[in-house]
């Protein structure tokens, strides 16, 4: 933007625009304008400054009157498109630049602009080439290095997005948005601690957005320090109380926290200001049912089909309501990991009530174990084998058309039986083991979104073996042979054994005991009548409530809780003082 010798006011004018003195600068492009209203410099600038200053329509009408005395103006064009990007004017915006690289091919701030026009037509590819040639022409040029970065994060590239927004933080350490930005990649690359280093120094450089505390806080959660989470959480909310996503953060927060009731207010304050917000309502419920509030909490969690986590079952058969099904068939069928389906079967039963006939359609792992349920009719496991059906229900829908309490769980124990062929088959391998019989499982499956939280290492279940009296059986159907190498002591591996739930069922009616971590195993042993201790992370699934030693759902289960998160050497240890006086009869009477 260099003046044309002598033109001491055009001179003044660039000055008052370069200390951001906009009105000034404004004024004296608007006085050089008088005297000569075909100054194409001075209309260009006008537009420039106009736009600064929020009119982005007077901005407009001066570049193209910038343009019509000088119409080889790249630089007229390159802001041209700019603004005409800011105002979601795409067409005309990629017309724009693509005129001023016509006139001037080795333009770097065009090229970077014209990727963003491209970003938000989502051409990824060609903003990605774009920013790459602006790049080559201009290596220093940081924002088109964090426009590179955000394009490739949005191709899901995600190492290369880090390297390129951290080449942009490194030339540009002092762009708010930048480190904002990173952080949020970092976030999603799951590396925590450099995401909060970057939302800490985008608090650092502007202390009261709101949306970098929020997002501070909330990666604060992820990491498990809730506590410091809420309290950049909090003063993100003062700043902007308007964010749905920063009251759901909150919530979470308060649910890591153990503070459902906190949970629930501000799950809601979300659903205030964004009432069609699934994931909050799921979560809101999650809160509920930990808090041991059943009625409220069955009922929000049937947003669960809304959310990113849940596949919808997409059945064609209308829903059920709890409405009388005399000479219809209702369809049920299972849904989630193969605990919850072994918790919830207990209620088919109930369903006897309403008349009708029930088709069961669960796992192929499943069948043989349920095919002693009451209430089932017809048992499949393949969906292309199901008969006509009138309705259908999601199993674990059955509590809120029930209208399960606290209060009012079925417990009664057992609900599943054991087939007795399998159970003398697998008493035979246990005939030469002495002492107390313990089944171990230390991991679930680790495709479940909380399985860092809730599994742990052979290598920790192994302090059981530093108890005398009782003989340790794996059943961890999974278990790798290193990870048996690390128990300082035998243990019996049933991996053989555990074709199906059926044969675990088996092996699990020869055992005095099972202790593991919250997995559909524990869950076939409460079912079962099995002493069952499980070990549970410091903050459990919402089915084990809180603060509580025993199980409305399984009167056999003992629960031993993490005093600190992520730490379970603790909680085997008083597991292991309670061995020795433990009352492990059985509910099934083994």
């Amino acid at each position: 933007m260099t003046p044309p010798p002598g033109s001491e006011l055009l001179q003044r004018a660039l000055g008052y625009h370069a200390k951001g003195q906009l009105q000034q600068a404004h004024d004296l492009y608007q006085e050089i304008l008088e005297s000569d209203p075909e100054n194409p410099q001075a209309l260009h600038l006008l537009g420039v400054v106009a736009h600064q200053m929020g009119r982005d329509d007077l901005a407009l009408e001066m570049i193209r009157l910038a343009l019509v005395f000088k119409p080889d103006y790249a630089e007229a064009y390159n802001n041209l498109g700019s603004i005409q990007c800011r105002s979601g004017q795409w067409d005309a915006a990629r017309a724009s630049l693509q005129s001023a690289l016509a006139i001037h091919p080795s333009y770097p701030e065009a090229l970077n602009n014209l990727g963003n026009v491209l970003k938000e037509l989502q051409q990824w590819d060609e903003a990605v080439a774009s920013y790459r040639h602006a790049l080559a022409l201009r290596p220093d040029y940081a924002e088109a290095w964090s426009n590179l970065g955000m394009a490739c994060w949005h191709q899901g590239r995600l190492d290369e997005a880090v390297e390129h927004l951290q080449k942009g933080v490194e030339l540009a350490p002092d762009r708010f948005e930048y480190h904002l930005n990173l952080g949020n990649i970092l976030r999603s690359c799951k590396r925590w601690d450099q995401a909060v280093a970057s939302y800490r120094q985008a608090v650092r450089l502007q202390p009261a957005s709101a949306e970098a505390l929020v997002n501070l806080g909330n990666a604060l959660v992820e990491i498990g320090r809730a506590d410091e989470g809420v309290t950049h959480l909090c003063r993100g909310l003062e700043r902007n109380a308007t964010l749905p996503q920063g009251h759901f953060n909150l919530g979470n927060a308060y649910h890591q926290l153990l503070q459902p009731r906190n949970a629930v207010i501000a799950y809601q304050k979300a659903l205030d200001l964004q009432p069609d917000f699934p994931d909050a309502s799921y979560n809101k419920a999650m809160s509920h049912l930990l808090a041991g509030d059943f009625q409220e909490g069955w009922h929000l969690y049937e947003w669960r089909w809304q959310t990113e986590g849940f596949l919808p079952h997409n059945r064609p058969e209308p829903p059920w309501h709890g409405t009388e099904l005399a000479g219809k068939t209702l369809l049920i069928h299972c849904e989630q990991g193969f605990g919850d389906s072994i918790q919830f079967i207990r209620l088919v039963p109930f369903i006897q009530a309403f008349g009708g006939r029930v088709v069961l359609l669960c796992p192929p792992a499943l069948t043989r174990l349920f095919a002693t349920v009451r209430g089932i009719d017809h048992l499949v496991d393949d969906p292309r084998q199901l008969p006509a059906c009138d309705c259908q229900i999601p199993l674990l829908s059955l509590p809120n058309v029930l209208g399960i309490t606290l209060e009012t769980i079925p417990s009664a124990i057992p609900y599943l039986t054991v087939d007795p062929e399998l159970k003398n088959c697998c008493q035979q391998q246990f005939r030469d083991l002495s002492g107390i019989r313990v089944g171990v499982v230390w991991h679930g499956d680790a495709r479940h979104g909380n399985d860092r939280n809730r599994s742990t290492t052979a290598n920790t279940m192994a302090r059981l073996q530093r108890r005398a009296n009782h003989a340790l059986i794996s059943l961890q159907k999974d278990a790798r042979p290193e990870e048996l190498a690390h128990w300082p002591g035998p243990i019996r591996h049933s991996g053989e054994w555990l074709v199906d739930f059926a044969h675990t069922a088996a092996v699990i009616a020869n055992l005095d005991l099972v202790v593991g971590v919250d997995t559909a195993v524990i869950h076939l042993a409460g079912a079962l009548g099995c002493p069952t201790w499980v070990l549970l992370p410091r903050v459990p699934d919402w089915r084990w409530l809180l603060d509580r030693t025993d199980s409305p759902w399984y009167p056999s289960m003992r629960l031993f809780r993490q005093k600190v998160p992520g730490e379970w050497d603790g909680v085997l240890d008083e597991i292991g003082q309670a061995l020795p006086s433990a009352d492990l009869s059985r509910q099934d009477n083994r």
